[in-house]
Formats: structure tokens, sequence, C-alpha cells
């Protein structure tokens, strides 16, 4: 598990909350994963290691001591990245909608806040992931945010979507509700400000299902290939169904980024701040980072060749030439004096013109293995 120092009072990765109670839970120690350890080291072949992100969503309610748990929670769950929506309510939604937009208000971080949020990401090794959901909060988040995420409702929100890909940081669109000329739209909308042909890592694609909890029959993961076939940039999955099978598949299946929503704490009944029941606490969170990563060591490289351990197994069920029969010194060897024998410790099948029509140097035992050595082959005329 990952082990780390509470972070110190007073430094930029802690600010002890107005409600002094709530300090308990901003402890990183206080909870402990019981999974084995999956720091951020290379994995044990030449690939790109997938990015997992924990999508924290509105799940703080607008307070910041529990952001900030979510945070470190994420961080000690496996997760290399938090996302988190910045926007003001004003400039996103109607007023006229009493209920939601009280709701999506009091969810608003602070723009002092979001820094110190950037700051404790930035100790812990998280990439820090903001959704902008108005134009106005992208030139507000762009010293904040190490990349951008469009999420699905908006993926067709075009100022939005320009401002966003002209200030230069890395993309992750999300695709839900999308068909293939919908994101050919907003594809061209970013090319239109950066060159996506040379800048390959510029943008990723998410393949999602915005219907939450997404049933197992629409999750269609096979959807990943069809947008790496189709765009040519890499192809992440934003998960919104239930569990976590669906993200350990994408893995398989050829996802590089992998995003589920995550909660820090737990009910009985529901997990705090998930309102269709498909985020996922520290445990569930951890132990889907483990088997991705136990996923991403069995797919390996996709290089095709020897493995190491391989050799002492194949040296038993390989085969040598050897005589066919006993064969005297100064015999000229035919086809019919050789045969193949387990195991590998001559020449190998498909050596045999090397040797026939050659004269015998010494004599062979019946199945010894004949060596080049063994042979003088008449010089040619």
């Amino acid at each position: 598990m990952r082990s780390m120092t509470p972070p110190p009072e007073g430094s930029a990765r802690y600010v002890r909350p107005a409600d002094d109670t709530e300090e308990r839970s901003a402890d990183p120690n206080s909870e402990r994963r019981s999974m084995s350890d999956t720091e951020r080291g290379p994995l044990p072949f030449p690939c790109r290691r997938i990015l997992i992100v924990a999508d924290l969503g509105v799940s703080h309610r607008g307070d910041f001591g529990t952001a900030v748990r979510q945070i470190t929670a994420a961080y000690r769950s496996g997760a290399d990245a938090v996302r988190l929506p910045v926007y003001r309510t004003e400039r996103c939604l109607h007023a006229g909608a009493t209920a939601e937009f009280a709701r999506w208000k009091r969810c608003e971080l602070r723009r002092g806040e979001l820094t110190r949020l950037a700051e404790l990401a930035a100790e812990l090794g998280l990439e820090f992931i903001l959704s902008p959901l108005d134009v106005d909060s992208v030139e507000g988040s762009v010293e904040l945010a190490t990349r951008y995420r469009i999420g699905s409702g908006d993926n067709d929100f075009l100022p939005l979507i320009t401002a966003i890909a002209g200030t230069g940081k890395p993309i992750l669109l999300s695709t839900g509700g999308s068909d293939l000329d919908r994101i050919a739209r907003s594809v061209d909308a970013i090319a239109g400000r950066r060159r996506l042909d040379r800048m390959p890592m510029a943008l990723t694609l998410l393949h999602a299902v915005c219907w939450a909890p997404t049933p197992a029959e629409a999750i269609n993961l096979r959807a990943i290939g069809t947008l790496g076939s189709r765009f040519g940039v890499p192809i992440g999955y934003s998960d919104h169904a239930i569990g976590i099978e669906a993200c350990v598949l994408s893995a398989a299946v050829g996802a590089t980024v992998i995003e589920k929503e995550f909660v820090a704490e737990v009910s009985p009944t529901r997990l705090d701040g998930d309102d269709a029941g498909t985020a996922v606490g520290p445990e569930a969170f951890a132990a889907m980072v483990e088997q991705i990563r136990q996923t991403e060591i069995r797919l390996g490289s996709g290089r095709k060749r020897v493995v190491e351990g391989e050799r002492p197994i194949l040296r038993l069920r390989r085969r040598s030439i050897v005589a066919a029969r006993e064969l005297r010194e100064g015999e000229t060897i035919g086809a019919d004096d050789l045969t193949w024998l387990r195991p590998a410790i001559g020449l190998p099948p498909g050596c045999e013109p090397l040797l026939i029509g050659g004269t015998l140097r010494r004599s062979v035992a019946k199945h010894e293995p004949v060596q080049l050595d063994d042979v003088r082959m008449a010089r040619a005329a």
C-alpha cells in the first residue's frame, strides 16, 4: 500500500476545515489499503502505463476538507490522477432550475481552494485534471490543470472545446451520447487549434455511455477499438457502470486512460455523494487498480520473442539432427542416414543440407548428434 506522512497543518497540502471535527478523516493514514502496493514505478515491460483517474465529481459537496480527504484517499487507493469540475453556476445553468441551481451553487469550490487542492495533488504525484463547464473557467484554471477533460454533456459545445484546445493542455474528450460524426466535429474543432498529427498525445478520446448506471449490454467496450481505428489517437474509457468489471476489461481491449467515479467514505447504504450508485470507495478502487495493473502485465509489450523462462524448456522439447544408424569414418552421408530426436543438443532441423553429401571425419554412433565439424564437404568445382 502507499504510505505517506500526514500533511503538516499550515502547508499547501492541508488547511484545517472550519469545523475541527472534520479533521479526523483528513489524515492520509486514517485508512489503509489491504491490497499489495501499486506504486507508480515502471511496469516490467516497455509499454505506456494506463492512466487511472479517480473521478471525484462534486462528491465533496463544496467542502474543502472533504475534497482534501477525497484526493488523499484516491492517492492511497492507487489513482494516478484525480478529476474535479470547475465552474460558476451562473455561467452554465439557468437560474430557473431552482433546486438544481442551488445544488450546483453549493458544490462550487473557490479559486483559492482549487489552488490548494492542485498543490496537494502535485505533492502526491497525482495529475490534477479539471473539467471546466463554462468558457470563463478555462482561463481561470490554466495554471492549475495538468490536463483538461471535456464531458459528454459538453462534447458539442464548440466555444468551450476551442477555448480548452487553445490552452495547449492535453485533453480528454468524453464521447458519451455521440456517434462518430458528432465526435469528428469535436475532434476537428480541437485540431483547428493544434496539430494533432505532431502531438499525438494531445488528445485522448474517452469511450463513455452517459447513462448511469450503464447496463452491461450498453457498455460496448468494442467501441474503444472503433474509435482508435477511426481517429488514430489514444482511447480511454470513462465508466458509469456498477462495479469495477468494465474498467478492468477495458484495459484488455486497449484503453490508455481509465476513469472511475470515486468517493472516500462509504456509508452502509449509499456512497456519500454518489447519486447513481456507480461510484466506488477506496477498497473497491484499490482492487480495481490492482486488477488493471495485473492485466497490463499479462497483456505485455506485444513484441513476440523468446522469453527467458522458455529456454530450458525448448532445450528439452526441440530436436537435433542425429545419426539414424551407426556411421563409419569416411562414409558419405545420405538423407536416409539422418533423423531427428529430442533434446536440442546439436544442429536443429533445417541444417541437413550442410551435412548431406559430406564425408565423415570420424565415426558417429546411432542417435548421436552429427555436428558440422564431423563432416568434410566436397569443394565446388
